[in-house]
C-alpha cells in the first residue's frame, strides 16, 4: 500500500509531503511547506531522498502542472458533453444530488 502523505526529509514538519507522481521505479513527493521535491524507490516504503537537481525539480513541476491542467480540461469537456445530453441545467442537477 502506498502512503500518499509522508514527512518531508528537508523540513520534517509532520506529514507535509504528498505523493504526486508514480513511475515504474520512483515515486515523487512534493512538500507543501518547503516547496521541494523528494523521491523514493518503489521498494523503499517512505524512505525519501531529496532531489537536489534544479532541472529535475523544474521538470517535475512542469509535468505535474501540465497533467493537472489536462485533467481539469477533460473534466470541463465531460461536463459540457453531459450538458448536451441532460440539458442546460446539468450544473443545477449535479448540485442537488
Amino acid at each position: 500500500m502506498l502512503n500518499s502523505l509522508v514527512s518531508c526529509i528537508r523540513c520534517a514538519n509532520g506529514n507535509t509531503a504528498k505523493l504526486l507522481l508514480i513511475t515504474g521505479q520512483w515515486n515523487f513527493y512534493y512538500c507543501s511547506q518547503c516547496r521541494r521535491w523528494s523521491q523514493s524507490h518503489y521498494s523503499a516504503r517512505g524512505a525519501l531522498i531529496p532531489i537536489e537537481n534544479d532541472r529535475i525539480e523544474n521538470s517535475l513541476t512542469w509535468y505535474w502542472r501540465t497533467e493537472t491542467e489536462l485533467m481539469q480540461e477533460n473534466q470541463r469537456a465531460l461536463e459540457w458533453i453531459r450538458s448536451i445530453f441532460l440539458g442546460k441545467d446539468y450544473d443545477e442537477r449535479s448540485k442537488l444530488v
